[in-house]
C-alpha cells in the first residue's frame, strides 16, 4: 500500500535560528484518489456532489470529506490544497458565486454568473458515461432546478429564460479548460 503523505525534515530559520522541522506533505495522491477517481466521472455522482451538504468518501487509503468550504482527509483534516478548490467549493450556492462575473459570455448585456457556465461544463463532462444517454437532460434537471431555486432563475430547455440569447452562443472562456 502506497503512503497518502510523505514525512520531510525541513530547516527553517526561525527568531533568528535555524530549527530542523518535521512537516507532513500531502501528496498528489489525493487529487489522484479522490478527485479523478473513476466514479467521480458518473454525471450522478456530480449531481450528489453538487447538491448535498456535505460527503464522505471510503478511499483506497483514507477516508476523505467534503462540504462547501473545504475537501479533507483523515491526514489533512484541515482542508487538502491541491491547487483548485473541489466540486462544492467551486460551485457554492451563495456565498462565493453571487455578485461574481464572467469574462466570457453576458446576459442582456450584462455579464452573467460565473456558476452556470462551470456547471454546464462540469456535467457535459460526465454526461458520456450516463447508463442512458436518453436519461442526460431529466438527470440534468435536478441540478438545474437546484441552481433555478438559490440564483432565483426561470429555465427553459436547461437554459436561463433571461439570458435565452446568450446560453444558445457558444464561447470558450479565457483561461479555463
Amino acid at each position: 500500500m502506497l503512503p497518502a503523505y510523505t514525512e520531510e525534515s525541513i530547516d527553517i530559520l526561525l527568531d533568528g535560528t535555524w530549527t530542523t522541522r518535521k512537516y507532513i506533505l500531502t501528496d498528489e495522491r489525493f487529487k489522484e484518489e479522490f478527485d479523478n477517481a473513476t466514479i467521480h466521472t458518473r454525471a450522478w455522482v456530480m449531481q450528489e456532489r453538487y447538491m448535498s451538504p456535505r460527503a464522505l468518501y471510503f478511499g483506497h487509503r483514507q477516508l476523505f470529506w467534503e462540504c462547501r468550504e473545504a475537501e479533507a482527509a483523515e491526514t489533512n483534516p484541515f482542508g487538502i490544497i491541491l491547487g483548485q478548490p473541489g466540486l462544492k467549493s467551486r460551485y457554492e450556492d451563495v456565498r462565493d458565486y453571487v455578485g461574481k462575473k464572467s469574462l466570457a459570455g453576458t446576459c442582456g448585456g450584462e455579464p452573467g454568473p460565473v456558476e452556470f457556465y462551470h456547471l454546464v461544463n462540469e456535467y457535459s463532462k460526465c454526461a458520456p458515461n450516463l447508463s442512458f444517454h436518453s436519461d442526460k437532460l431529466i438527470a440534468f434537471s435536478a441540478i438545474l432546478k437546484h441552481y433555478s431555486t438559490v440564483h432565483d432563475e426561470e429555465m427553459v430547455a436547461g437554459m436561463r429564460r433571461r439570458c435565452l440569447e446568450d446560453d444558445l452562443g457558444r464561447f470558450v472562456e479565457v483561461g479555463y479548460d
